[in-house]
């Protein structure tokens, strides 16, 4: 029994039909969650989503330092199976529960203090054209942040050699799976 929310770009950003997406996950039953990260080369670039994040969401180091004392620059380096950088996943219910309440665990430490509280609810930036806040930004990293922790997971991710990566990153593609790999 599993579920998953794909966002409407999944097709625009993975250069995958979900109809594929779909069929591979049947093809690999008994895993927990199933995912695709459609950005390989942040997997290859960044030791992790915080520090890629600080690039283009001032301040996200320190929300993660603040809320549960994870010094993102110096000790967290992912696994590159742990990169998520799209809400594209869908999952069981033993996945679910933890990942909900996960979720709800960091989002009410940041409830507790006023400036996690402005920093997530109330900050606001511009993105593709209209101003939100840090919410999704910090949201959309909680998945890896998740895998990072919590190794009992059973998750499974697309492969990272399919033809959607091919297309999407052209002759790159070959050196990027290389250094993917090495990281493993």
């Amino acid at each position: 029994d599993l579920w998953g929310l794909i966002s409407p770009r999944f097709e625009e950003k993975t250069l995958l039909q979900p109809k594929e997406f779909k069929e591979w996950i049947e093809q690999n039953p008994g895993h927990d969650v199933y995912y695709i990260d459609p950005f390989l080369d942040v997997s290859v670039s960044y030791k992790n989503l915080w520090v890629q994040g600080e690039q283009w969401h001032p301040g996200i180091i320190n929300f993660l330092l603040l809320t549960i004392g994870e010094d993102a620059t110096n000790n967290m380096v992912y696994h590159p199976d742990d990169f998520v950088t799209c809400n594209f996943f869908v999952g069981n219910r033993k996945f679910w529960m933890g990942y909900f309440n996960f979720v709800d665990h960091i989002i009410g430490l940041a409830e507790t203090d006023d400036t996690l509280r402005y920093y997530m609810f109330q900050h606001q930036v511009q993105y593709n054209g209209q101003a939100i806040t840090y919410f999704s930004f910090i949201i959309e990293r909680l998945l890896s942040l998740y895998f990072y922790h919590y190794r009992d997971v059973s998750k499974k991710k697309f492969p990272i050699e399919h033809d959607c990566f091919k297309r999407k990153y052209g002759d790159l593609h070959p050196q990027l799976v290389n250094i993917y790999k090495s990281r493993l």
